[in-house]
């Protein structure tokens, strides 16, 4: 092999190697950015729920034993935190009291048969559990 060929082949790797460690930053899995901007609203994505498993009233629990009062919130065609009526409480004062988890598969579009029922028993789901934690948040 020339020792061209031998140092294009080289500046190929690393340059394939250092594209496979890029890692892109988002707001909501940046601790820096969390930890920086005290002023943002804490919204962050929510593990995926088994809804046919869950239980709302003890996962509401365990999460207010372990200080965690974020609401869940779906998200539509704009953020809904089911449970909680908006017009009584402002979202941004809700994001910054409480925090906000977006639930996985939450948007309005629905792909598959029976992934509305299940979006309902989400939506109901999500009701009670902020309805919860909404009250432990507002104590804390």
């Amino acid at each position: 092999m020339s020792k061209r060929n031998y140092w294009t082949v080289i500046w190929c790797c690393i340059f394939i190697l250092s594209a496979c460690n890029f890692i892109p930053q988002t707001l909501s899995g940046s601790e820096e950015s969390k930890g920086s901007t005290s002023a943002t609203a804490d919204v962050s994505d929510a593990e995926p729920i088994d809804i046919e498993y869950a239980d709302a009233k003890a996962e509401a629990n365990f999460a207010i034993q372990k200080q965690d009062f974020h609401l869940l919130a779906l998200n539509n065609k704009g953020i809904s935190v089911p449970g909680i009526d908006l017009k009584n409480y402002a979202l941004s004062d809700l994001e910054q009291q409480c925090g906000l988890k977006i639930l996985a598969n939450s948007g309005d579009e629905i792909t598959e048969d029976g992934e509305l029922a299940k979006r309902k028993k989400l939506f109901t789901y999500a009701a009670q559990y902020n309805q919860l934690v909404l009250v432990a948040c507002r104590e804390k």
